[in-house]
């Protein structure tokens, strides 16, 4: 171990008590004050922070209170912009109504929102939120507003149940919308696989490429409160013969997404 030599750390602590005597008479004069008050400004910012992060506000550290003050104005903002939203929505509805109205004068429209499906995937129907104290009863059309969807099969006071078009069991009375002088009418059924089949019609008829199917208007065909001349969908592919019957089979592609319905209306006629 190194020793240090009895004078030189005599030395040292002398010059260190000398200093420190000096400092205290310093001190006692006040001119130290300047130097003091010159690190008090300089140190005072970075002291404030370490104080803020450490105490910070009655809810929390200044970070802590920022943060949720961004939260909450995210918040405010988010649920302002649903309401917009769902107030354009209704605007859009009402104007796609109006519009429907205007080119159907003989019918009236209900709308409604689809509240719910079929959970099971099994059955292609929709619950819909009217029901009889909206006037609403069985057998009525459901358009998406023009565009036939399906038909209402049971109601409550406040809801529906209405079987979609596309349903393996629905059916609805057809014709061909470019060959009404020929009465070039049948029966629209619905498929597993989401297209439609119109069958029954002559086989002397000879359907257009993408031609319009819709609702019937014919005595032998027509469906019981369903308003005629509903578009339903187009003609695609090439007609089958069936043999059976010997009358045509027609491949329908509906008019409409079947599958995400998220508003309808029930068409009402005007009697």
């Amino acid at each position: 171990m190194t020793r240090i030599p009895t004078r030189r750390m005599v030395s040292q602590v002398t010059v260190f008590v000398v200093i420190c005597l000096v400092l205290l008479v310093f001190d006692r004069l006040s001119w130290l004050n300047p130097v003091r008050d010159g690190l008090g400004e300089v140190l005072a910012p970075v002291s404030d922070v370490f104080e803020g992060v450490g105490q910070g506000g009655p809810g929390g550290t200044d970070l802590e209170v920022a943060y949720a003050t961004a939260v909450a104005e995210r918040n405010r903002l988010a649920s302002e912009n649903a309401d917009l939203t769902a107030e354009l929505e209704e605007v859009e509805i009402l104007r796609q109504q109006n519009k429907a109205e205007q080119q159907r004068p003989d019918i009236t429209y209900v709308g409604a929102k689809v509240i719910g499906r079929d959970p099971s995937g099994t059955e292609q129907i929709i619950i819909i939120n009217r029901g009889a104290s909206d006037g609403l009863r069985v057998g009525m059309a459901v358009v998406d507003p023009y565009i036939y969807v399906g038909q209402i099969t049971s109601v409550d006071d406040h809801q529906a149940r209405v079987q979609l078009i596309s349903d393996s069991h629905a059916s609805v009375g057809a014709m061909l919308n470019d060959h009404r002088d020929e009465r070039a009418d049948g029966v629209v059924y619905g498929t597993r696989g989401g297209m439609l089949i119109m069958r029954h019609v002559d086989k002397s008829v000879t359907p257009g490429d993408l031609e319009w199917i819709v609702t019937s208007d014919l005595a032998n065909s027509e469906t019981a409160q369903i308003p005629p001349n509903i578009p339903i969908g187009v003609v695609v592919g090439e007609p089958k013969l069936d043999a059976r019957g010997d009358q045509l089979e027609l491949t329908v592609q509906p008019g409409t997404d079947l599958d995400n319905l998220t508003n309808v209306w029930i068409a009402v006629p005007n009697d």
